[in-house]
C-alpha cells in the first residue's frame, strides 16, 4: 500500500513519523516513511548542486523540478518492493508552500498519480504549536508569523482540493 502524506510546514515532523512507525511496528504492521525532499538534497550533493534545507526556498525552479522527478523515479522501486512485500509505504511532503507572498507546489499531481498511491492524506495542526516550531527552524525562523501561517493554511486548503480532484480524475484514486 502507498500512502501520500502532506502537510504544512512544521506540522509533520521527522520525530512524529519515528513514533507512528514504531507505534505500528508494535502492532506487527510494516511502515517505511520515504521523504523526498531528504533524498532531493542528497541528490543535489552527489550532483554538486548547490541546493541545501538552508537555501532552497530560494533555488531556481528548474533545478527543484529536475531533483523532484529524479527522487520520485528512484524511489518508484522501493515503493514498489513495499507493496510486493504487503507493507505500507509513506512518502511525507508538503503540498505547496508560500514564498515571498508566492504560492509554490511541491509536486505536480501528475507525477504523484502517477505513483498510484492508495491513500493521500493531510496532517494538520494548531496553529500556536505550527508557529513556534516554524521559529526553531532555519528556513523559516525570522519569517513565520500568524499572517504568514493563514497564507498557508488558505492556500494549501485551496490547492489539496485542487490535488484532490485532480488526483480522482487522472487516476480514480478516491474510493469511499
Amino acid at each position: 500500500m502507498l500512502v501520500v502524506a502532506t502537510s504544512t510546514a512544521g506540522t509533520l515532523r521527522k520525530e512524529d513519523v519515528g513514533l507512528y512507525e514504531k507505534y505500528a511496528a508494535e502492532r506487527n504492521h510494516r511502515i517505511k516513511t520515504y521523504n523526498p525532499g531528504e533524498l532531493m538534497f542528497k541528490i543535489a550533493e552527489e550532483q554538486s548542486i548547490g541546493i541545501t534545507p538552508e537555501n532552497i526556498l530560494d533555488a531556481p525552479q528548474n533545478e527543484l523540478n529536475l531533483l523532484r522527478r529524479v527522487a520520485l523515479e528512484q524511489l518508484k522501486p522501493h515503493l514498489e518492493e513495499h507493496n510486493k512485500r504487503g507493507d505500507v509505504a509513506m512518502i511525507r511532503t508538503h503540498a505547496m508552500f508560500p514564498w515571498k507572498n508566492v504560492p509554490h507546489s511541491t509536486w505536480r499531481s501528475k507525477a504523484i498519480a502517477a505513483l498510484n498511491p492508495d491513500m493521500f492524506i493531510t496532517f494538520v495542526d494548531e496553529a500556536p504549536l505550527i508557529l513556534e516550531r516554524l521559529k526553531e527552524s532555519k528556513q523559516w525562523h525570522n519569517r513565520a508569523s500568524y499572517t504568514h501561517l493563514m497564507m498557508i493554511y488558505l492556500l494549501s486548503t485551496r490547492l489539496k482540493l485542487w490535488a484532490v480532484l485532480r488526483l480522482n480524475r487522472l487516476s480514480g484514486l478516491l474510493r469511499m
